[in-house]
């Protein structure tokens, strides 16, 4: 069985004859009314394979373990799929299961349907070619062959290839006559120098997890912003117990959130009568922007790249703010990120912005349990002298001084700790709901 998930219209597909040559075809016209995923990872104990969502894509998991071929076709967004076809990809994760296991020193997630039989499946993969439409730059194509190849070896999948083409109908059945785009050099933090003002203006601080205040993104950005405020107090020789003086007089930190329904709000008119026009003017407003989220699929998740694409099409952030993250991911090695942040730094490209670089904290899983352990402990250590190199870049307004601009954070805990720490929580969790996680619903 042949599935195709794709942000292409369906006069355009079969003028591209796309519907006849494959059995299952995902479009706009059933993401459309999609939910993005909401990252609470139900669907790997409480209901093991079906997603607690039940709209269209709540069984993409077992459809896509079925197949025996997939096709990915998306506009070019920065280096990375649109926001589509990434909400249905993040749909997939039912398909990946919890426990995790070592190949060639890299920790891979098992499948739930079929997977190679070195990864403990039952010896199928799935063949995977990709699409990405449009123009495209090549520091562009080289961030997507890697989010691709991430991606693809993460979740057990075979690529087959990755093309470019400039437009949608040169895609599908006619494909053979495009060769897939080699990698060229990675997308470097911007060689900036500090800035004469001492301080930023206004922060944003954007949490991109669907999760919520409850995240481990959320945690992140809470320690940036409470590290950022304690280094302005020290630096203006203030002791004062009030942080509201030195907010005044300094720079201002903005708490945005991804809303339940996948739009931009402002962390303290959460459910207040504020609309995500004004949270986005609001938002471009800001000289500095750090934008937070947990890595999904080897890229960032289908709300971070929505708000990428409303950012550009409204063309309002100034031109030459700086744009940070701080990303975050279950796996053990930090290195699966890297490939994310590389869409950052296309977009700041494409919108003249200056990329400052990023953060990327792996074994995610600790995050919340180690939250009230002191901050310079064993088990945040790391993390929290990662955190205050970013703070030394952004006041200062200069790149972050790491290998590309990015520094990864690993976890504090061996790697055999960390998986055995992880499968008692999921089986914890799933003594809860009564499921087991090896359960197959099929």
């Amino acid at each position: 069985m042949r599935v195709l998930i794709c942000d292409i219209e369906r006069d355009d597909r079969r003028r591209s004859q796309l519907d006849e040559a494959c059995d299952v075809v995902i479009g706009p016209e059933v993401l459309g009314d999609s939910g993005d995923c909401r990252g609470c990872l139900s669907c790997w104990t409480a209901t093991p394979g079906p997603c607690v969502i039940r709209d269209a894509p709540g069984d993409l998991g077992a459809l896509l373990g079925a197949a025996d071929e997939l096709w990915i076709a998306s506009r070019n967004t920065f280096g990375a799929v649109s926001s589509p076809v990434k909400c249905a990809l993040d749909r997939w994760i039912p398909a990946a299961h919890p426990c995790s296991r070592i190949i060639d020193r890299k920790t891979h997630h098992r499948r739930r349907y079929g997977g190679s039989a070195r990864a403990g499946g039952t010896g199928t993969r799935t063949r995977t070619s990709i699409w990405l439409y449009g123009a495209s730059s090549a520091c562009e194509r080289s961030c997507f062959m890697q989010i691709a190849s991430t991606m693809c070896d993460d979740v057990g999948l075979d690529l087959v290839g990755v093309w470019f083409p400039e437009r949608a109908d040169e895609l599908g059945v006619a494909s053979a006559a495009f060769e897939g785009a080699r990698p060229g050099q990675p997308v470097r933090a911007s060689d900036a120098r500090p800035s004469a003002r001492p301080l930023p203006g206004r922060i944003a601080c954007v949490c991109a997890s669907p999760n919520g205040d409850a995240s481990a993104t959320s945690l992140l950005l809470d320690d940036f912003e409470d590290a950022f405020y304690a280094y302005e107090r020290i630096s203006a020789h203030s002791f004062e117990d009030d942080a509201r003086a030195v907010r005044d007089e300094h720079a201002e930190i903005i708490r945005f959130q991804m809303s339940a329904d996948g739009e931009l709000r402002q962390r303290e008119v959460v459910g207040s009568s504020c609309d995500a026009t004004s949270s986005l003017e609001t938002l471009a407003s800001c000289d500095t922007i750090v934008i937070g989220y947990p890595v999904y699929l080897a890229a960032l998740p289908s709300g971070a790249i929505r708000l990428l694409e409303q950012l550009s099409e409204m063309d309002a952030l100034a031109r030459g703010a700086r744009i940070y993250a701080i990303s975050n991911l279950g796996l053990y090695d930090a290195a699966r990120g890297r490939a994310a942040c590389g869409v950052l730094g296309c977009f700041c490209r494409v919108a003249d912005l200056m990329w400052g670089g990023a953060l990327v904290v792996a074994g995610d899983g600790m995050i919340v349990p180690t939250a009230g352990t002191p901050r310079m402990g064993r088990l945040r250590r790391r993390t929290s002298e990662a955190i205050d190199q970013l703070i030394l870049a952004v006041r200062t307004g200069a790149s972050i001084m790491a290998t590309d601009g990015i520094i990864e954070v690993p976890c504090a805990l061996p790697r055999f700790l960390y998986r055995w720490k992880m499968r008692r929580r999921c089986r914890a969790l799933a003594r809860e709901t009564g499921r087991g996680p090896d359960e197959d619903p099929r």
